[in-house]
């Protein structure tokens, strides 16, 4: 990929990611790990686009459908594991 779609790239993965924090609420701690998750899972979708073989739409060189869906997975994943609150007794 050239640099244009790598900036295109981490522009859409920070929205999902602020997207993702503004509906699920939170500090900025929250942002964060949302930022951070947002933009693994979209590297990872990305990475794994091309092995999974879909006929999705892409823009470019970037599998959107696959790196977001990807991005989602890992914020999800991260409000399950991490942002778990504790259990009232």
């Amino acid at each position: 990929m050239m640099t244009p779609h790598y900036l295109f790239a981490l522009a859409l993965a920070t929205l999902f990611g602020a997207l993702f924090h503004l509906v699920r609420g939170g500090g900025a701690m929250r942002l964060l790990l949302y930022l951070a998750c947002s933009w693994a899972g979209f590297a990872v979708g990305q990475a794994v686009a091309p092995l999974i073989g879909l006929d999705l739409p892409v823009v470019g060189p970037l599998h959107v459908v696959e790196a977001a869906s990807f991005a989602l997975l890992f914020m999800v994943g991260a409000t399950v594991l991490v942002l778990k609150e504790p259990a009232q007794e």
